[in-house]
């Protein structure tokens, strides 16, 4: 299951479930410059690396991935769906910077 949230439903998944994992979906470049959600593992689709990260993931946990503006962590999404990971959220129309504000204020 794939399914987009905003920044409320994706506040409100973490505040909830203690369970999820958060996927950063950025490059190394993007988390240096703005910093990085505390317990999110990062995944940079530059890195030669990415594909065997992903592949190392447990397909039964439940992942909430962003990125800047949810095109690349939507893409990636998808992969994972297609490759048999069962729970995924994918924050769209959204990105880090605006859910690291949403947590801190929540």
């Amino acid at each position: 299951m794939l399914k987009s949230v905003n920044v409320q439903e994706a506040t409100n998944l973490i505040k909830s479930n203690d369970d999820i994992q958060l996927l950063d979906i950025r490059s190394m470049m993007e988390v240096n410059m703005t910093g990085a959600i505390e317990g999110s593992i990062l995944i940079d689709l530059n890195e030669p690396n990415s594909e065997k990260l992903v592949h190392s993931l447990d397909k039964n946990k439940r992942y909430l991935l962003y990125c800047v503006t949810g095109t690349r962590s939507g893409a990636l999404a998808t992969y994972m769906e297609k490759h048999g990971f069962n729970e995924l959220y994918n924050l769209d129309y959204a990105g880090h910077s605006q859910l690291a504000m949403a947590l801190k204020n929540n």
